[in-house]
């Protein structure tokens, strides 16, 4: 998902200063992922390493709503990530069968530190 809707072509959100990841997840239908995966992307098509979402937050495939904060060091070493240019978030789910699921998200946001 792209909060700038990949319009302009060089817009991006400066998040050098920030130090975590906040976002709300809801993962429900009848055949679930084994396995979500977060990452960002800068305007330059960079992006991020993969984080394990379900390492911050185990029960997120229960069918309710989730805050999930992401350190941004647990995606930052090795990837191409521009931190002055970044502008979406990008879910990857995968499982050994079908998958028939919604992942929904909501309130994306960073902050500076982890929430209390």
């Amino acid at each position: 998902w792209n909060w700038h809707g990949w319009f302009p072509k060089d817009a991006g959100s400066d998040i050098n200063s920030m130090a975590v990841l906040l976002f709300a997840i809801r993962v429900d239908g009848a055949a679930k992922p084994t396995s979500l995966r977060v990452s960002l992307k800068s305007n330059n098509a960079k992006a991020s390493k993969e984080a394990d979402l379900l390492a911050f937050c185990p029960a997120a495939l229960d069918g309710r709503w989730h805050e999930v904060a992401v350190p941004l060091t647990a995606m930052l070493p090795g990837g191409e990530l521009d931190l002055a240019k970044a502008w979406e978030i990008v879910i990857a789910a995968s499982a050994k069968t079908e998958m028939t699921c919604d992942i929904l998200l909501d309130e994306l946001g960073f902050a500076k530190a982890l929430p209390q």
